[in-house]
């Protein structure tokens, strides 16, 4: 089971979309790549390089996301005594980058289900206040139903790739 991928972040963006359309397509370029071919744009890293930027990029943010980090404290814990080792071959970054595309994206789904979730408990409360109608109700009860959705599919996208995002 896959996650639901057209429902729309903040400003409109679909980033769990954008983030595995992404990963996949860096993922699909690097395979054709030699390692020691330079980047461009970062002239002292060659491709395995950008390939481990990337994947420590994607392992710190869902190890964030999937722990709950919520402090400074923490995070720099995190960055100073929890960072993985750099693979030493292609293959070894590879698969380090894809053992934590998934657990990544499970995490921020589950960031995003709790972000839904505490903006309906604010949206509810100001509509409270002001009186029910039937349009206030139907919108309240669809975005709780996103809400649903989105525990739900987070929840089973994990089990599927035995994935523990907390």
């Amino acid at each position: 089971m896959t996650a639901p991928r057209d429902v729309p972040g903040p400003g409109g963006l679909d980033y769990l979309a954008h983030l595995a359309r992404d990963s996949a397509r860096f993922v699909e370029v690097l395979t054709h790549t030699r390692s020691g071919a330079r980047v461009l744009t970062c002239p002292d890293w060659d491709a395995d390089d950008l390939l481990w930027h990337l994947a420590r990029v994607q392992w710190f943010w869902g190890t964030i996301a999937g722990r709950g980090l919520t402090t400074l404290e923490d995070v720099e814990i995190l960055d100073r005594s929890g960072r993985p080792s750099r693979p030493e071959d292609r293959n070894g970054l590879l698969a380090f980058f894809g053992s934590w595309r998934a657990p990544a994206e499970i995490a921020l789904m589950l960031t995003y289900a709790l972000y839904l979730g505490f903006a309906f408990f604010l949206a509810s409360v100001r509509i409270r206040s002001k009186g029910f109608d039937g349009g206030n109700i139907f919108g309240l009860c669809m975005w709780l139903l996103q809400v649903g959705f989105m525990f739900y599919f987070a929840i089973a996208a994990g089990i599927a790739v035995k994935v523990r995002p907390f």
